[in-house]
């Protein structure tokens, strides 16, 4: 959870497998909807992300590459505001042969969060106390 915002298991068809209220909150879809069996992809902002994010799957499952990987994405939240995030991701199989793929889930800005950048301002002192 210190790398990871969100936790998200999918399964092979690339739907949610099981209820994650985190990613639901991250996306503010409500607390009495389940995301189970929804597709994953429909979270995707663009069309050419979505595809990055099926092949990359894709070539994990199949070997091509190593069975991890990462990628940068803009998922839509309930209002349709992109949620800019890097996703990590592993596939896995189940004891039924099944495979799964977990990701790990942050979100990022390509701004410096306002605290960080906040720098009070020092005083000039006006005399010098004797």
């Amino acid at each position: 959870d210190m790398v990871c915002d969100v936790n998200v298991e999918l399964a092979s068809d690339l739907s949610i497998a099981r209820d994650s209220r985190a990613f639901a909150a991250l996306l503010m879809t409500g607390s009495g909807k389940s995301l189970e069996g929804v597709p994953f992809c429909n979270f995707i902002s663009s069309a050419d992300e979505r595809e990055n994010f099926k092949s990359m799957l894709v070539a994990a499952e199949a070997g091509v590459d190593a069975p991890v990987g990462t990628c940068r994405a803009s998922l839509s939240d309930s209002m349709g505001n992109p949620v800019n995030v890097d996703m990590f991701f592993v596939n896995v199989s189940t004891q039924d042969g099944d495979c799964r793929y977990l990701l790990g889930i942050r979100e990022f800005t390509d701004t410096i969060p306002a605290m960080r950048s906040y720098q009070p301002q020092r005083r000039k002192s006006v005399g010098a106390l004797a």
